[in-house]
């Protein structure tokens, strides 16, 4: 299964952080911190079952961490995503 991921550069994931249409799940570093290779710094990061177009990604901020794949398995609680380039955060 592939989603989407894209940083919050500006602000944490919340309530109009974000665009909701795809939206997967989020998480919140509770600070900003470097990613993509200390290119980008966000405050978190949020995945899509779709790619965002570039309006939604101007919008709210946002860059993109590319595809992260997620084994299919039973039982997997969504802790288990794994990125398909090792330097992504």
């Amino acid at each position: 299964m592939i989603r989407y991921k894209y940083y919050l550069m500006e602000r944490p994931p919340g309530p109009g952080c974000q665009p909701t249409d795809g939206l997967c799940e989020t998480q919140d570093y509770g600070y900003q911190r470097e990613c993509i290779g200390e290119m980008v710094r966000a405050w978190g990061f949020a995945l899509y079952r779709r790619r965002l177009s570039p309006e939604e990604v101007k919008k709210y901020e946002l860059a993109y961490g590319g595809e992260v794949v997620r084994p299919e398995k039973q039982g997997n609680k969504g802790k288990e995503w794994t990125d398909t380039q090792d330097f992504w955060n």
